[in-house]
């Protein structure tokens, strides 16, 4: 499988905002998009979002001067000359090689580049193996930097990462998560796991010292006879030999109690484009290379696939050959785009996500072969769910003029819009006055249509799920705007929680939602299968009032006596503006008398934490609302099959 062409640092580099490569231009980075500019300092590029300065350096942390015997080290010496690696979290490592690339928030002599963790100033698909050592327990959105290092990750690609797990309070510049093994593997549930457990460097013993210590040094101020007393016998327990008891415990044992754990995954391992395509094959016709490696895919072996290539496997012709012929990634070296007296086209960056499932697997391996044809109406709409600038009829126009109302709201502020579609919305805050605007959909086709039709340096769009928003930054929100979304998300509650979270304490959240008031709207919503939260708006009210104290409804109408709205009519025959809807303040009794395009809340005054409902309690329904199962998938023919399955998004 090809790899793309990468020889030197600045092949890899991207704006951390759009995820678009950077140029040099005098003592600067400049965005080749949206034209943001990143600083270099002492020759190290500053690529932090919003223009952000590193953090101040711990002068207490001591300098590394290598790596531990153990997983990272290992694969890091086995992989191809080509091969590229990332550590983040990075500032003390002194040691360097020419293919690592030395990541972290701070600004230190040894740092190769300064980022954000939570957005990975690199292309998506250009590293062969990303790492992290104790790094995850300080990052704010471990989910988000989690999501990030898969997206950098070449097909094939490794991770290795350790969080804090049975340890105190401790870091630069804050502490914010420990993590046992199964967080970890839920973290990097969009990797292949090859190994979890505990390094020989984390075990019991380390946390109990660690732990013990920490007690100590709190109570040695006082000097009463009980904190003598115990303070002497914490003494005399650090004194023993805790370490050699480390080998008692099994790898079962030892993730129960332990200071770190670990996971170790590879994404997309049936695509790899990190061991060679000849040691593959040549694994597969030797049955005794079988039985020596089981797990052909698991590189932190001492004797491992690849390090049996460095060594005997050059005895075989192919793999001789290939290894020979690639050409060492040298990060201080000629960016490729100057060796080969061209620049890179940006679509080939787009084309390098990564893939989450098998279906998005095959969509992957389909699309880095060729370029993204223009997006036609049918593909976009998925059977008219989702509505596109593609077709701006009076339907479009309608669904536009929920986003014009929320204007005034987001003006000067920072919005999530979520259930962004195809993008639209999301854009027309950003051009009329939003500060920054951040657009996601669990739908990758709609996440790249967006990211393909609308650019701007105050909008982001990413792929995520909406029951999951709190790991992105929280307090730090002035609107969340969701229109016509929430009708298809199974857990309704889980998408407030996450809301009340990122929210600031003045901030407001606006939906837009079905308004189902009579028995034939009732009928209408429960033909589309779609459609799971069969709600009224009395229980729409009823369930923002758990989390919010001022909900108020509006009526969302159409002000114009001289032209018929017709909703299933054509472009050519639109000739109404956003400015021609009104949207009247009511209550929510006034939803059921007064007609109404769409159901409009909006909720302020963020409740309580104590008066939250119980996360997972089931909800209190009224009115005889009720949420029902998303339909099943039908079963289709092979050729179908084969071409949704290659269609799939999932967030």
């Amino acid at each position: 499988m090809s790899r793309p062409a990468v020889a030197s640092l600045d092949d890899l580099l991207a704006c951390p905002a759009c995820c678009e490569a950077v140029a040099r231009e005098q003592d600067a980075l400049v965005c080749t998009r949206c034209r943001r500019r990143y600083p270099i300092r002492d020759g190290v590029p500053i690529l932090l979002p919003e223009g952000r300065d590193p953090l101040p350096r711990d002068e207490a942390l001591p300098e590394r001067q290598g790596y531990d015997v153990w997983i990272p080290r290992t694969l890091v010496e086995s992989l191809p000359a080509d091969a590229v690696v990332l550590e983040i979290g990075a500032g003390n490592m002194a040691a360097s090689r020419p293919n690592l690339i030395r990541f972290d928030v701070t600004l230190t002599p040894h740092v190769d580049v300064v980022g954000d963790a939570h957005a990975l100033p690199f292309l998506p698909g250009v590293f062969d193996f990303v790492f992290s050592l104790a790094v995850l327990e300080h990052l704010r959105q471990p989910f988000v930097a989690a999501a990030e290092m898969e997206r950098v990750l070449r097909p094939g690609g490794y991770v290795y990462a350790e969080c804090a797990f049975v340890f105190p309070f401790h870091g630069h510049p804050h502490h914010y998560f420990n993590a046992s093994h199964l967080g970890l593997a839920t973290l990097f549930e969009a990797l292949a796991p090859i190994r979890a457990g505990v390094a020989p460097y984390q075990m019991p013993s380390f946390a109990i010292r660690a732990l013990l210590e920490t007690y100590r040094f709190f109570l040695s101020p006082h000097e009463d006879a009980s904190a003598r007393r115990v303070s002497g016998m914490v003494g005399a327990l650090l004194d023993e030999d805790l370490a050699a008891l480390d080998a008692r415990f099994s790898q079962e044992a030892a993730q129960r109690c332990a200071a770190c754990t670990y996971f170790f995954g590879v994404k997309t391992p049936e695509v790899t484009e990190v061991i060679p395509a000849p040691v593959l094959a040549a694994h597969r016709r030797s049955p005794e290379l079988q039985q020596r490696y089981p797990q052909p895919l698991d590189l932190g072996m001492p004797d491992n696939l690849l390090a049996w290539a460095h060594g005997d496997g050059r005895g075989e012709p192919d793999v001789a050959a290939d290894l020979a012929g690639r050409k060492p990634f040298v990060k201080d070296g000629v960016p490729a785009a100057r060796l080969n007296g061209f620049a890179r086209r940006p679509w080939l960056t787009r084309l390098r996500g990564g893939a989450r499932t098998a279906g998005r697997r095959i969509a992957h391996a389909l699309a880095a072969r060729r370029p993204r044809l223009p997006w036609t109406v049918e593909e976009i709409i998925d059977d008219g769910e989702r509505v596109t600038h593609l077709f701006p009829n009076d339907c479009y126009v309608a669904h536009l003029s929920l986003y014009h109302f929320a204007v005034p709201l987001a003006a000067g502020g920072a919005v999530i819009d979520a259930g962004s579609g195809a993008g639209y919305g999301t854009n027309h805050l950003a051009a009329h006055g939003a500060r920054v605007v951040r657009g996601v959909d669990a739908s990758r086709k709609a996440v790249d249509f967006s990211r393909q039709h609308f650019a701007r340096p105050n909008l982001r769009y990413d792929v995520m799920n909406l029951e999951r928003l709190s790991r992105l930054e929280p307090d730090a929100w002035d609107v969340v705007m969701c229109s016509n979304v929430l009708e298809h998300i199974a857990h309704v509650d889980r998408f407030l929680r996450g809301v009340w979270t990122l929210l600031r304490p003045t901030g407001v959240l606006v939906i837009a939602v079905p308004p189902i008031v009579n028995e034939a709207l009732r009928a209408q919503n429960l033909a589309n299968p779609y459609h799971l939260n069969i709600w009224t708006p009395r229980q729409w009210a009823h369930v923002l009032g758990r989390y919010f104290a001022d909900v108020q409804a509006f009526q969302h109408w159409y002000d114009r006596p001289d032209v018929e709205l017709n909703l299933v009519n054509s472009p050519a025959d639109t000739v109404i503006a956003p400015d021609d809807f009104v949207f009247r303040p009511v209550g929510v009794d006034g939803l059921y008398t007064a007609p109404t395009i769409s159901a409009v809340f909006t909720a302020r005054g963020k409740r309580a934490a104590s008066c939250l409902p119980v996360p997972g309690a089931s909800p209190v329904f009224v009115d005889e609302s009720f949420t029902r199962a998303g339909p099943k998938p039908q079963p289709s023919s092979w050729a179908a099959r084969a071409r949704d399955l290659a269609a799939l998004e999932f967030g």
